[in-house]
């Protein structure tokens, strides 16, 4: 077993105040960008508490500059569990194309309907 030291931590715990507007804001954001595609990613999604690291890594009052942190860091996420949970995630041929897709939303504000058109993000 290993056991840690108790940390020292000078510094109160914040949260933004934002917390639950950025958790919805970030779980609309991931399905409309089809990253969520089942009712078992949207459970693992839920047990990660991405938009509680954001609220808790940066606990300002600014909900703008926090959403786009927020998706980010979804993003990052989702795509590190892909790539160590499928096979399809540790071929280069699919990386390449899933980053150029992932890339292009998160630049260009776009996702990717049901029959593949790209829709404006809306949000």
């Amino acid at each position: 077993m290993i056991q840690f030291p108790d940390l020292y931590c000078p510094c109160e715990p914040h949260l933004s105040p934002h917390f639950e507007t950025i958790e919805k804001s970030t779980m609309e954001w991931a399905q409309q960008f089809n990253l969520l595609t089942s009712a078992a990613a949207l459970e693992r999604f839920k047990k990660g508490k991405f938009a509680l690291l954001t609220a808790r890594a940066f606990p300002v009052d600014n909900l703008e500059a926090l959403l786009p942190i927020a998706d980010l860091n979804t993003w990052l996420f989702l795509f590190d569990d892909q790539c160590d949970e499928t096979l399809e995630g540790k071929t280069a041929a699919h990386l390449h194309a899933t980053t150029c897709l992932l890339v292009d939303a998160m630049i260009n504000g776009v996702s990717l309907g049901a029959d593949s058109t790209p829709r404006p993000r809306t949000r």
